[in-house]
Formats: C-alpha cells, sequence, structure tokens
C-alpha cells in the first residue's frame, strides 16, 4: 500500500504509466482507483485471532470484527466501548510484533571490520 503522502508511488499517472492511458489495458481499473481514491489502497496491517480480526491503517479507517458473532465480517465493531479491551489487546499484539520484527539484524560481520 501507498501514503497519501507518497504520490510518485501511486500508479496510474497518465505521463508516465502506458496503462493509465488505456482503459482496455487489465491494470487500468487498479491505477484509476488509486487516482481517485488513494486512500482505499493505503498501507494497512490486520492481526486475527481465533475470535477476532482487526485491521489497522494509519489513515483511521480501521476495522475489528467479532468473527464468532458475525463469521462473515459484515459489522465493524471498532471503537465500540463493549470490545474496547479486545481491541486494545489486538493493537498492543500489533504493536509488539513490530518491535520484534521491525529491525534485520545482519547474519554476516561487516567485512570492513570495527573500528579500532
Amino acid at each position: 500500500g501507498y501514503a497519501r503522502h507518497e504520490p510518485h508511488n501511486f500508479e496510474g499517472l497518465s505521463n508516465r504509466d502506458q496503462f493509465a492511458r488505456d482503459a482496455t489495458n487489465i491494470y487500468y481499473p487498479k491505477g484509476l482507483q488509486q487516482q481517485e481514491h488513494p486512500d482505499s489502497v493505503g498501507r494497512s496491517v490486520a492481526m486475527r485471532t481465533n475470535t477476532h480480526r482487526m485491521v489497522y491503517r494509519p489513515t483511521g479507517q480501521n476495522e475489528l470484527y467479532d468473527m464468532a458473532a458475525d463469521p462473515q465480517e459484515l459489522n465493524n465493531v471498532h471503537g465500540q466501548p463493549a470490545y474496547a479491551d479486545i481491541q486494545r489487546q489486538l493493537e498492543r499484539r500489533l504493536l509488539e510484533w513490530y518491535v520484534q520484527t521491525s529491525d534485520v539484524t545482519p547474519f554476516d560481520m561487516d567485512p570492513r571490520g570495527l573500528p579500532s
């Protein structure tokens, strides 16, 4: 996904992308979606448990579903007081996952060695 402040990453620019000038191209609808509704293709992350699924977006259009009560995920309960505890738990788990996985430690030592 993309962030609104990164329009150079969006596809479908008619001055750059050949398919954006050809409405019969298979990628034309995707590029048009990015140009006309940039928040719909923004970055997001999802986390699920056996009973709930949460989608978090930096744009604030978040989702939380009670998969036991709503297996087709038709009722977004994000922000509802009755789900505040589970929402906090999932947000916390997501943060912990990002902290644990956000940095890659090199396997090999730098061949230049360490400064003396």
